[in-house]
């Protein structure tokens, strides 16, 4: 075989080569124009709760709410310590108390 002839059919199989991932590459390009172009014309979806969830803030602060929470009275922890947690229910039942049960007499008969 000669030399000519061998430089040939390697630079046609390189060719070949070449040709092939270059119609493989504008085979993906393409692919992934088409879907970028689907997936920006498809409008997104929400559903009446998500629709809820989107809907801003109020951004008015309302000064009645944080003067009632200065307002409370702060316990220390002195007065903590000092705190019952009992309370005076004047009409309250009293705590029932155990009864003793009756206890069972042996009978007679055999």
């Amino acid at each position: 075989m000669p030399v000519q002839q061998k430089t040939t059919f390697r630079s046609l199989v390189f060719q070949r080569n070449v040709l092939t991932v270059l119609l493989f590459s504008l085979f993906v390009i393409f692919m992934w124009i088409i879907s970028s172009i689907y997936f920006s014309y498809k409008a997104p979806t929400l559903s009446t709760q998500e629709q809820q969830d989107i809907i801003p803030l109020n951004p008015k602060i309302d000064t009645k709410a944080i003067d009632n929470l200065e307002q409370r009275k702060w316990w220390t922890p002195q007065e903590l310590e000092q705190f019952s947690p009992t309370s005076d229910n004047s009409g309250a039942s009293p705590t029932p108390s155990a009864l003793p049960l009756p206890t069972p007499v042996p009978s007679a008969t055999p």
